[in-house]
């Protein structure tokens, strides 16, 4: 399912391609972002509005059938009726006579109107739905009746991303943090402050074991009556609220001093396992992967950049490239002279011209080097260039590859270069930017500033780029657009059209352990 800034949202098949659905002109602006399941279709737009579409036939006596609501917040279709006062024979018989029509895929079941601002994004986590907007504001919906449950506030400038688990609701904002709260008192539990600009994209996983809710409210109210026994031995003397709304900006604190408020039904930094990630990209060009100090403090694990990976793919690229021009086709290749020493992958020799350079080039990947080939030359075998590869690496002393980790905020890059063929990405339409209530202007000639040290050093191993996807004509803006993670693997892409695949594990024993518990991630 995709939605456009034509208003449109479009159901594929994804295995052929084909056009299943449309939904013509779904809101009244650019659809930012939509969700689904089983049941339903959620979208937001830049109308401040979002919408509930029902995927399957459906029925007025079906459980996922709208359930009315009275109050302010949701509008219905007329064709909605409110089933609620109609005794179920009843009910039965004017379905039965036709008289409430069962409702087709995709009819639009109701319009949620509370925003203030453009809706930006939207989670669904089981029968509630978490929006956030320009207006500063995350708000959490009953998906069957449209009414709000609850606001929460903390954020001083405008929303652009969310996620939202049984626990807690993360949230990144133009006010460059990431924020934690928890979802049933809304309480605000801890915030991120490492960004230098617009948090644009985050994800978390938190490993919570099984039967965990009642341990995470245990600890919250161990939390509470710390402070309470400080604040009776004169410790404390400041008047907690009964939320956390933290404006100190604390990322998970226990201590009674930093306690602002009360009441949360999870810890400080939102608890979880030694597991727990929180990965955030932002258009400071970084991205930050957050881990948890053994004062389960939320601390800068690692930050990464996509112009370090891409310079050191590309000179690894070129290093690789000179190296197997010298062993692999000789030095009568690099004056000129042809010579049929190198065999293609079907073992039959043909001659190379005086652009061995660029074929070997074009072997690594570049597309440049691809175009300038004579249209007849065929491209040396892709699995000479990754022999001399594994070759390389094979030959490393043993002391080499037990290194101990480097404590610097710059990357040690491992990228697998891409084959011969010209793998180029599709081109797509621009999506809509996520509109927050104090824009940040849009600089025409950006220059990537220089990478800010760490707040914290790097703890555990670096992550390595280990493959890097260059299409043609790329931008110099790299500002982080969208990322997705699992316990294995960290993809990234930024608006300079470069995506970065990381080796999120890299040798982290806790990682690699939980890789097996975390495939749905």
């Amino acid at each position: 399912m995709s939605g456009s800034s034509d208003r449109n949202v479009i159901i594929w098949r994804f295995s052929t391609g084909e056009k299943l659905h449309e939904l013509t002109h779904a809101h009244l602006d650019s659809v930012l972002s939509l969700r689904f399941d089983k049941r339903y279709l959620v979208t937001c737009s830049k109308d401040k509005l979002i919408k509930i579409w029902n995927r399957r036939e459906l029925r007025a006596s079906d459980e996922d059938y709208p359930t009315y609501f009275n109050g302010v917040g949701v509008r219905y279709p007329s064709y909605i009726v409110d089933t609620s006062s109609m005794p179920p024979s009843a009910l039965e018989a004017q379905i039965a006579n036709e008289q409430i029509k069962t409702l087709l895929p995709y009819s639009l079941l109701m319009t949620l109107d509370g925003h203030a601002a453009a809706v930006n994004s939207i989670q669904i986590n089981d029968n509630e739905i978490v929006s956030a907007s320009g207006d500063r504001l995350i708000k959490v919906w009953d998906i069957r009746s449209g009414t709000c449950l609850k606001t929460l506030v903390g954020h001083q400038k405008g929303i652009a991303c969310v996620q939202f688990d049984s626990q807690r609701i993360i949230s990144g904002s133009n006010d460059f943090t990431v924020r934690i709260y928890d979802r049933i008192s809304g309480a605000e539990v801890s915030c991120l402050p490492a960004h230098d600009d617009l948090v644009r994209t985050l994800q978390a996983g938190f490993g919570d074991p099984p039967g965990s809710e009642e341990t995470l409210r245990l600890e919250a109210m161990a939390v509470d009556h710390e402070y309470y026994e400080a604040r009776r031995r004169g410790d404390v003397h400041h008047e907690p609220t009964r939320q956390r709304f933290n404006r100190m900006r604390s990322t998970g604190s226990r201590r009674p001093q930093d306690i602002k408020a009360l009441g949360a039904k999870i810890p400080p930094g939102g608890g979880g396992s030694r597991w727990a990630r929180i990965v955030s990209g932002s258009y400071d060009e970084s991205i930050i992967i957050w881990r948890r100090d053994k004062k389960g403090e939320w601390v800068v694990g690692q930050r990464l950049r996509q112009t370090d990976a891409a310079r050191a793919a590309s000179v690894i690229d070129e290093s690789l490239a000179t190296e197997f021009l010298t062993n692999a086709i000789g030095p009568s290749i690099q004056s000129g002279q042809r010579t049929p020493q190198l065999a293609s992958e079907d073992n039959s020799p043909f001659n190379m011209p005086p652009q061995a350079v660029n074929a070997v080039a074009a072997t690594a990947g570049t597309p440049a080097a691809q175009a300038s080939l004579p249209a007849s030359m065929p491209l040396p075998s892709p699995n000479a260039f990754a022999s001399l590869q594994s070759q390389r690496q094979q030959q490393q002393p043993q002391s080499q590859n037990q290194q101990p980790p480097q404590t610097s905020s710059h990357i040690q890059l491992a990228p697998i270069l891409a084959s011969s063929q010209n793998q180029t990405l599709p081109s797509t339409a621009t999506h809509p930017q996520p509109t927050l209530l104090q824009p940040q202007p849009q600089q025409p000639n950006f220059q990537p500033q220089p990478q800010p040290p760490a707040l914290h050093p790097p703890i555990g191993p670096l992550p390595a780029a280990e493959t890097i996807v260059r299409p043609h004509h790329a931008a110099a803006n790299t500002r982080i657009f969208k990322l997705q993670f699992d316990a294995r693997k960290l993809i990234c892409a930024s608006q300079d059209h470069i995506i970065v695949g990381w080796d999120f594990a890299n040798g982290d024993k806790y990682l690699e352990e939980a890789s097996r518990f975390f495939v749905g991630l």
